[in-house]
């Protein structure tokens, strides 16, 4: 189905067409604590974390692997097909101007030119000019008018039609010399083959030049024949075999690089995540007595700010996602009208949609998690799994809600003494935790 290109009238203007599982160094409210073993350093520390932190597998390799290929395959194509190429005719027929109102003073001159036009382009453009009374009261709008007379007259979609409405009296008054300009209102129809060479940025440039001559006064003819020139020369640039397969470098050029940096970066940074993280081990510890007091202090706040940074994140990607959505509706509407042309937009905006929804859903996942946190694991826990990180036999530790500090982690000096009912006993720590074997012996199991 043809579709509209624009237009204008003496009126003026023309118209065409977070919340990740993040870690820390430091307690942050509702965080787990890991020890964190290098099985290739041999090095070992801690990090607080509401989850245990995630690996980067192979998997996640291979899904980075596989959109970097359709990427570079959705790119080659769209520079494959950005080159326009001159029209095979459907049917033999010449570029015509009707000039129904007799308001061309210099009719002969411009069929020449739509004639030329149509000999490099394939596209065929018709001109018609009629009286208000004509479309007025009919339809609601020239636009309409328009279509219907490219649809009752062409059934191809490589014609380009033009109609120029003036009023009926200030036509009449115009051809008598009583009136120098006339009110006008012009609008014109493109078929959807006629897209690659009529671009939407053609067209504006093509509906500027005609709507300012005529707004100057200029005789509608020769704004018009003005105007095919200017598209000849644009035609000309653009079917020209040298220029073309120089445009055709640069866009495979552009491609490539966009390619390179979106899907090179990707991919090269999820490569060093992997080899990262492949030597790394963890295992869950119970938080410190200053870990439980800073907890009280901003757990609150700390919920507050999660919340704060979900509704902000959802927030910052709903325009983003109303673009692909409006995008998939304007490419969606076309190609029910039978526009082929916006297919690789209707791709993209299908890509760009799927990608801002699983933004969304991923965010509010993590969200959901954090508020359905499970609490940390308890020093009685932890020592009922692995007995030999309890107190050491013969140390009198005080029973309280939360012991004095974790018992294989140095702690300062003033720290390691324990304090009992009567006196006071120093305790060494047990840093048999530390051995780099357990963290072996567990990445084996």
């Amino acid at each position: 189905m043809p579709h509209s290109s624009g237009g204008g009238s003496s009126g003026g203007g023309s118209g065409g067409r977070s919340g990740g599982s993040s870690t820390s160094k430091t307690y942050f409210a509702g965080a787990h604590r890991y020890r964190v073993f290098n099985q290739r350093s041999g090095a070992e520390f801690y990090i607080y974390s509401r989850s245990q932190p995630g690996k980067t597998g192979i998997s996640s390799l291979i899904l980075v692997g596989v959109f970097s290929v359709c990427f570079f395959l959705f790119a080659l194509f769209a520079a494959s097909v950005s080159a326009p190429k001159k029209l095979k005719p459907v049917y033999s027929d010449k570029a015509a101007v009707h000039d129904d109102a007799e308001l061309f003073a210099k009719e002969d001159t411009l069929v020449d030119t739509l004639e030329e036009y149509r000999k490099l382009t394939g596209i065929c453009p018709v001109v018609y000019t009629v009286y208000s009374s004509a479309w007025s009261g009919r339809y609601e709008s020239l636009e309409d008018y328009t279509f219907d007379k490219y649809v009752n007259n062409f059934s191809d979609e490589q014609h380009f039609v033009i109609v120029y409405s003036v009023p009926d009296e200030e036509a009449v008054l115009y051809r008598e010399g009583k009136l120098s300009k006339t009110g006008f209102v012009w609008h014109a129809v493109q078929g959807n083959e006629t897209d690659p060479i009529i671009t939407e940025a053609m067209f504006d440039k093509f509906g500027n030049l005609f709507q300012d001559q005529l707004m100057e006064g200029v005789e509608p003819s020769v704004a018009l024949n003005e105007a095919f020139e200017l598209a000849l020369k644009d035609a000309e640039s653009k079917l020209d075999p040298d220029m073309a397969k120089t445009q055709k470098i640069q866009d495979y050029a552009l491609a490539l690089s966009i390619v390179f940096v979106v899907c090179g970066g990707v991919f090269a940074y999820t490569i060093y995540n992997y080899r990262k993280q492949k030597s790394m081990v963890y295992e869950e510890v119970p938080l410190t007595d200053e870990d439980y007091a800073l907890s009280s202090q901003v757990s609150h706040a700390s919920g507050a700010a999660q919340t704060a940074r979900t509704v902000t994140s959802i927030i910052f990607l709903v325009p983003f996602a109303a673009v692909g959505i409006c995008l998939l509706y304007f490419r969606l509407r076309e190609s029910v009208r039978g526009n082929d042309a916006g297919k690789i937009l209707l791709v993209f905006g299908i890509m760009w949609s799927t990608l801002i929804v699983v933004c969304m859903i991923s965010i509010i996942k993590k969200f959901v998690r954090a508020k359905n946190k499970t609490a940390p694991i308890t020093r009685e826990q932890y020592y009922a799994q692995h007995p030999r990180a309890s107190t050491p036999a013969g140390a009198e530790v005080e029973d309280t809600e939360y012991a004095d500090v974790n018992p294989f982690v140095p702690a300062p000096e003033s720290q390691n003494m324990r304090m009992s009912s009567t006196n006071a006993v120093p305790v060494e720590p047990d840093y048999s935790e530390f051995d780099s074997e357990y963290f072996k012996n567990k990445d084996k199991d």
